[in-house]
């Protein structure tokens, strides 16, 4: 697909504005635990990758999303927000043309619509914003 690329400046800038308000609202005791979900999600995504199931862009701006979101509740609405997203696409495709299209699925645009979703209502940046309004 021409244009559907996710470029590396993305999930990189999101991982390390992660790190950045990390140590802004000095956070270390979570880092560790936002952490291991990110590599746990990677290395799904890795595998989902190599299976052909996922793009590698999709692959790393969940990984870096799910840095973003942290292991809690919020995390399995996001989760599942991305999976409502894909069955609403091949639903509207089985409408549409009255098959399941089995052309890849954009997962980047629907983790970023899931990201838009839930990161307001995500403890890290919950505390960026309540600092920044402190600084204010």
């Amino acid at each position: 697909m021409i244009g559907s690329r996710i470029p590396n400046w993305i999930p990189c800038s999101m991982i390390g504005g992660y790190a950045l308000a990390a140590v802004a609202v000095k956070m270390p005791d979570s880092v560790l635990a936002h952490v291991t979900l990110s590599v746990f999600v990677f290395i799904i995504g890795l595998y989902l990758f190599s299976q052909g199931a996922v793009g590698g862009g999709a692959m790393k701006l969940m990984t870096a999303a799910s840095l973003w979101i942290g292991p809690n509740g919020i995390f399995i609405e996001f989760a599942a927000t991305i999976g409502a997203f894909v069955v609403l696409k091949m639903a509207i495709c089985s409408i549409i043309y009255r098959k399941i299209d089995n052309s890849p699925i954009p997962l980047g645009i629907l983790t970023i619509a899931a990201l838009v979703i839930h990161l307001p209502r995500a403890p890290t940046w919950l505390a960026v914003i309540e600092r920044l309004s402190i600084m204010t």
